[in-house]
């Protein structure tokens, strides 16, 4: 378990000011997934008492484990302690959901969503390209860089429109880019 102790600077932004994490022992991590997290937030209060005594405490997280042990109907020895261990902090849980973080954090400047469309009578945009030149080759190149292998592709185009299409799979490793580039220079090759 991981846990991070932060606190707001001058400018109202959040700052990590401490980390831990521990490790569960084979006996602990048999415990259920709301007992290791009761277990932890009781062992990062331990080590972090010295800051958690004098201030309000967020725990920011997916489940509420103060829940967990305080509407408890029958408690036994080790929740019991947990208990009494968490009881004189002041801890308020915060949902990690997006609609509990906004509405912790309200935006000030709400600015509304204009939904007026202003090139209405435009029906369609098109690029204006140049028309080609009567000597001039295009070339497609792929690449693919993956476990089973390396292949690259070109598909160089002559001035006339016809198509020479090559494939070939490369004897080596290499990554995406360098499939890229070789098939660049494959389609020069036969070009």
């Amino acid at each position: 378990m991981g846990g991070i102790l932060g606190q707001r600077d001058d400018f109202g932004k959040e700052q990590a000011i401490y980390y831990l994490s521990m490790k569960f022992t084979k006996c602990k991590q048999r415990y259920s997934t709301l007992e290791k997290m009761c277990c932890a937030l009781v062992w990062a209060m331990k080590r972090l008492r010295q800051y958690m005594l004098a201030h309000t405490t967020w725990l920011i997280a997916k489940m509420d484990p103060l829940e967990y042990i305080f509407e408890k109907p029958a408690l036994t020895g080790q929740i019991a302690r947990w208990q009494m261990a968490l009881s004189k902090y002041d801890i308020v849980y915060i949902r990690s959901t997006l609609e509990e973080q906004l509405a912790y954090h309200p935006l000030n400047e709400y600015h509304p969503l204009s939904h007026e469309f202003p090139d209405e009578h435009i029906m369609v945009a098109e690029k204006d390209e140049p028309e080609a030149k009567l000597d001039e080759w295009k070339l497609w190149v792929n690449g693919a860089s993956n476990l089973p292998g390396n292949r690259i592709g070109a598909m160089p185009a002559s001035p006339k429109g016809q198509y020479f299409p090559f494939s070939t799979r490369l004897g080596f490793y290499c990554t995406y880019n360098m499939a890229k580039y070789e098939a660049c220079a494959m389609g020069i090759t036969i070009a």
